[in-house]
């Protein structure tokens, strides 16, 4: 039912009283003004039998009645449907009569008697003042209670204070912060609350809002305003002595006529991000420490040939008149000394996700004018869908090697050819013996010093001969090897594993085929592992060559020791996987840039919270990420971002910003962005950021919906 003046809802009132003209009366006189629809009843018994008492909006009672008295009637009222506005309606005006009323809850005490009109005008007056009280009583309870469940519920650690400094909120996610339960703060101030974060006594941000940047700086160094709002980064030691870090942000709290009333600090723990960045900080570090101190020439260059990556090896010898970070970006064919790229390109397409590593040999003419030997390791880096998106290549110079093992194939066809003239012809034997003396001594010259390790077995597949270098590498002595079929030497160098009869005759049978065809086991250089008799590991690339001879076929070994390289490669491999393993199985999205703040890396969370493939932001810069991430805020991005290419943020640690973007298909998130530049020697090498995915403020929240 409603007021037909003004359409509100009528005040449904209960009238006691044991007096049925008074009932009537009151009725009538209420019911005319409109505003009430009022039910009686002549004692308190059968007014509280009545299941629909506590759907009225208020209670009016006469005090003295039969059975049970108003204030019996009050105090039942009280216990069973706690604060309905009850007036007592009384002729008995006495004082005692008053105090117990209001002790017991009453809203009013009104006296009977005098002019009727007058005095249920008054009453009238008393049930509206009653009612609108305890509606907005009820109605603060429940502002309180949904303020009080929005912060309780928040994920992040949240409390206020008022402008005493007193604490008004402390949520859920902070009692299981700090170990304290709201019970045990609300209401304490600075010097109960501060021990609940620190060891000690020092100001917490929420207590420095109001102070000077100077203040502020002397205890959260990396801190910084937006608008009212003034948000830090800090570390604090829990009760075990563990260190955890935090972001915390504080905003002055206002009233609805804009006065400030306290401060509200919202607390984040970032331990988990922080550990995550030192992890990608330091496999970083030991990636390029471990890339720019090899001797061996590195890059890495995209499948359109433009260089993001090269090593100081690399640059002295193909760019050694350009810093490193004036070679990143160019394209690899302007470094490259070579004429047709066609051929590289045949090469690069011959890699697979099956065969995504291969070696190749090239001739170059070095700037001496000479003719140099390069070996080149190129490995194909490929996305989900199977497509090369990336190359590396490593390369060394092996002209010294090249050349050794065309001197040693020279004098070796020397020799053997002057044995086999020894062999027809004792007379020209005789006549030559110098010569076969100077040429001996010659190639053992060259076998002796050599740092490759020579080796050769006759046609019976005896070792003839054995050098120092063998020596070293293999562990194994000159007087052991010498005389022992190459199948019993060879399976001594195996793996534990393969030292069987089995293992034996294999390679037996295989060597003795060798020795009757003149083809090696294997045409080609050849990476071989094998077991020093201490038990290390020793891994060479061996190249073998046959020489016919009147009694069938004689086979030349040299070997190069390449097990630091291999080991070097294998501890790059495994930092750089173990950089890619940490970023891969974040939720946060891990982003790695070059020095010109251009994306070399991107982590599979794109896909989550900007909606891009990892591939799709490959080579974008800053000015990609402003035009197409943010709506608001770019500025910010964009000077941050200026401020680390020209070299101003040498001294600051973190770069921190909670900011909305806009992902690639429309919609609208929050994120916290945490950027990390990289400098070494002090010359900006790149950055790293991480950007996670946070719930909007309340407020853009109800704007959204």
């Amino acid at each position: 039912m409603f007021d037909e003046n003004n359409k509100s809802p009528l005040v449904s009132v209960l009238y006691v009283d044991d007096e049925e003209d008074l009932l009537t009366i009151g009725k009538l006189f209420l019911e005319r003004t409109g505003h009430f629809r009022v039910d009686t009843q002549t004692s308190a018994k059968t007014a509280l039998s009545s299941s629909s008492i506590e759907t009225y909006d208020a209670i009016v009672s006469d005090y003295q009645m039969p059975v049970m008295d108003g204030i019996e009637f009050l105090k039942t009222v009280r216990e069973q449907y706690d604060d309905v506005p009850f007036i007592l309606f009384t002729g008995r005006g006495r004082e005692e009569v008053v105090i117990e009323a209001i002790n017991n809850g009453a809203d009013f005490y009104l006296q009977k008697g005098g002019e009727p009109k007058s005095q249920f005008a008054e009453l009238s007056h008393k049930i509206r003042q009653a009612v609108r009280r305890k509606q907005a009583e009820k109605s603060v309870r429940e502002s309180e209670k949904r303020v009080s469940d929005i912060i309780n519920f928040l994920p992040d650690a949240t409390f206020a204070i008022n402008q005493k400094g007193e604490v008004i909120a402390w949520n859920r996610a902070l009692e299981e912060m700090t170990g304290f339960s709201a019970d045990s703060i609300l209401g304490k101030t600075h010097d109960d609350y501060v021990t609940t974060f620190y060891t000690q006594d020092r100001p917490l941000l929420i207590d420095l809002i109001d102070e000077p940047d100077e203040t502020i700086e002397m205890h959260y160094p990396t801190f910084f305003r937006d608008g009212s709002s003034i948000s830090a980064e800090t570390e604090m030691t829990r009760k075990n002595g563990e260190i955890f870090y935090l972001t915390i942000k504080v905003s002055r709290l206002y009233n609805q006529e804009g006065v400030i009333t306290g401060a509200i600090e919202t607390v984040r723990d970032i331990t988990p991000l922080k550990n995550t960045e030192r992890e990608l900080f330091t496999s970083e570090q030991r990636y390029r420490s471990i890339i720019h101190d090899q001797t061996d020439f590195i890059a890495r260059f995209t499948s359109d040939g433009t260089i993001t990556f090269i090593n100081e090896a690399y640059r002295d010898n193909f760019a050694p008149l350009l810093d490193l970070k004036d070679v990143e970006g160019k394209n690899i064919r302007d470094l490259m000394q070579i004429k047709n790229y066609s051929a590289v390109e045949a090469f690069l397409r011959s890699l697979t996700i099956d065969t995504p590593v291969r070696e190749m040999e090239r001739e170059v003419t070095g700037t001496d004018g000479e003719k140099h030997w390069q070996l080149w390791t190129v490995r194909a880096l490929f996305d989900e869908k199977g497509t090369p998106v990336e190359y590396q290549v490593s390369g060394k110079d092996i002209t010294r090697r090249k050349r050794d093992e065309e001197e040693i194939h020279a004098a070796y066809e020397e020799l053997a050819a002057s044995e086999e003239s020894l062999q027809s012809s004792y007379q020209e034997l005789l006549t030559s013996k110098q010569a076969l003396v100077d040429s001996e001594f010659r190639l053992r010259s060259l076998i002796d010093n050599t740092e490759e390790s020579v080796s050769m077995i006759d046609e019976e597949g005896r070792v003839i001969e054995w050098n120092r270098s063998s020596e070293m590498i293999s562990g194994i002595p000159k007087e052991v090897a010498l005389g022992m079929y190459i199948w019993d030497l060879t399976l001594r160098m195996a793996p534990a594993e393969h030292q069987d009869a089995e293992h034996r005759n294999a390679i037996k049978e295989a060597l003795q085929s060798s020795l009757k065809t003149g083809v090696p086991v294997f045409p080609g250089p050849q990476i071989i592992s094998g077991k020093r008799p201490d038990g290390t590991t020793i891994i060479t690339r061996q190249r073998i060559f046959s020489m016919k001879t009147v009694r069938g076929y004689r086979f030349g070994s040299i070997s190069h020791d390449i097990t630091e390289e291999v080991l070097a490669k294998e501890a790059l491999k495994e930092s750089e996987e173990r950089f890619r393993g940490i970023a891969e199985r974040s939720s946060d999205l891990i982003l790695v840039f070059d020095h010109r703040l251009c994306v070399t890396y991107a982590s599979p969370a794109a896909r989550t919270i900007l909606g891009y493939e990892p591939h799709e932001l490959l080579g974008k810069s800053y000015e990609f990420a402003i035009q197409n991430f943010f709506e608001q805020g770019g500025d910010v991005i964009s000077h941050d971002a200026k401020e680390v290419l020209n070299g101003e943020s040498k001294g600051k640690r973190v770069y921190e910003r909670d900011i909305q973007i806009i992902r690639k298909d429309g919609t609208r998130a929050y994120v916290s962005i945490h950027a990390v530049p990289i400098f070494q020697d002090g010359v900006l090498t790149g950055a790293q950021a991480s950007i996670r995915e946070i719930l909007p403020e309340e407020d853009d929240r109800e704007e959204n919906r």
